[in-house]
């Protein structure tokens, strides 16, 4: 006979033994939200959650729907992050100059007034413009250490992501089991069937759903003990809530879960799984970090102003065009490298065919000039491919940019 809540765990607060085991050996998936919350946390916050992320990694997977979303919104995310900086140094910049011009001209007027020496006057004049130039500095050292600063350029934090979840993502929904999963979004949210019916509001409100049933399709398939579902999205269609206060994932999720595969399921916002995985795998999890996680779960959503977007998508196509220009000149040089190494080899052969040989230091010269002729050649080969390598990536920036724009134009709409 079963105990008082043996069939109803689902609306339970697992119990530590319970996390513990959970963490220790079930299966981890994670929301969108915890891989663009990486691009959100300070650098050594960034490196301890990764950190974790590869502690967990033999037992780590995310659906397909989760890559898709990261991929989507990553650009945007970048440029939150470059827009929140960029507005303050911006600021500052503004107040320096309105302070910088009041308070020079007070200082000739003091200067004019009191005779003061030409030296003293510009030692004020001097410490005037320096004014805001400390907290400039330190802004711009803080969004440097970030380590996002050039939305264009290498992005080690989906290099990281790549290496972590090499083998670790589920296969895609063919067209007619898409369209299936996306018909039964659309009735759950219609009946308030969680997850994914707060996303009703949104042109497609099927993410959620998404990330559900191709969750529980692999549940279902690797049939672990425990699944650690991770996200940071607190909305009522997640987790239970109680007078404002987030108590357990919602019960109908672990009775679904349960009912599927017999796993038990257990959700977790980024904060809790860092700290669990502090308490129970010795991960290197700082407090620092954790007051991280909880601030980047609780930030609203930051809306990047289209003029950003447009100044970040015209510095792309100047680049591209500039890349154009340097993969002309580099294939002109690669040719021009090319057919010097033909004429010297061919003015060798030419020789040998009429037993002509060169001997002695004239060998020694035409080797040295074909050796020169091969390192050319070999320099323009890299110079080619490393500028053809450039271009590609300033046109995956560009559709990049184009889309962030697309995003927060419909974003727009539909607020």
């Amino acid at each position: 006979m079963p105990s008082f809540s043996t069939n109803f765990t689902g609306h339970l607060v697992p119990d530590q033994a319970t996390v513990a085991d959970a963490m220790k050996t079930g299966l981890v998936v994670l929301d969108t939200n915890v891989l663009l919350g990486a691009y959100r946390f300070a650098s050594k916050a960034r490196e301890e959650l990764l950190s974790a992320l590869e502690q967990v990694r033999d037992r780590l997977w995310i659906p397909h729907q989760v890559a898709y979303e990261f991929h989507k919104n990553r650009f945007n995310v970048i440029a939150e992050h470059d827009a929140a900086y960029r507005s303050l140094l911006d600021t500052l910049q503004e107040h320096r100059k309105v302070i910088e011009s009041e308070l020079e001209s007070k200082i000739r007027e003091l200067s004019n007034r009191v005779a003061l020496a030409d030296k003293e006057r510009e030692r004020l004049l001097s410490m005037a413009r320096q004014g805001l130039n400390p907290l400039h500095k330190a802004v711009e050292a803080l969004h440097k250490s970030h380590g996002l600063v050039e939305p264009a350029g290498i992005d080690l934090v989906l290099q990281r992501l790549e290496l972590i979840f090499e083998e670790r993502v589920g296969e895609p929904y063919g067209q007619e089991e898409l369209a299936k999963a996306k018909e039964e979004a659309q009735r759950r949210i219609a009946e308030g069937i969680p997850p994914g019916y707060k996303d009703a509001n949104k042109a497609d409100g099927s993410g959620d759903y998404l990330v559900w049933v191709q969750t529980l399709d692999e549940v279902s398939r690797q049939q672990p003990k425990y699944v650690v579902f991770v996200t940071a999205d607190t909305k009522d269609d997640w987790y239970l809530r109680v007078k404002g206060k987030t108590i357990i994932g919602r019960p109908e999720l672990a009775d679904e879960c349960s009912e599927k595969s017999g796993a038990r399921l257990v959700v977790m916002p980024t904060k809790s799984f860092l700290r669990y995985a502090r308490e129970h795998l010795d991960a290197d999890v700082s407090a620092e970090t954790l007051q991280q996680a909880a601030k980047v779960a609780a930030q609203p959503e930051y809306a990047v102003p289209k003029k950003l977007l447009q100044d970040m998508r015209d510095n792309a196509e100047a680049r591209k065009r500039e890349l154009l220009i340097q993969v002309d000149m580099a294939e002109d040089l690669y040719q021009r490298a090319y057919q010097r190494l033909a004429e010297v080899e061919s003015r060798f052969a030419a020789r040998a065919k009429g037993k002509n040989l060169p001997t002695g230091d004239e060998l020694e010269s035409m080797e040295r000039e074909i050796e020169r002729a091969r390192a050319n050649l070999n320099r323009m080969t890299t110079l080619r491919q490393r500028t053809r390598e450039n271009l590609d990536e300033a046109e995956v920036v560009l559709a990049q940019t184009a889309h962030a724009i697309r995003s927060a134009e419909e974003g727009s709409n539909q607020r």
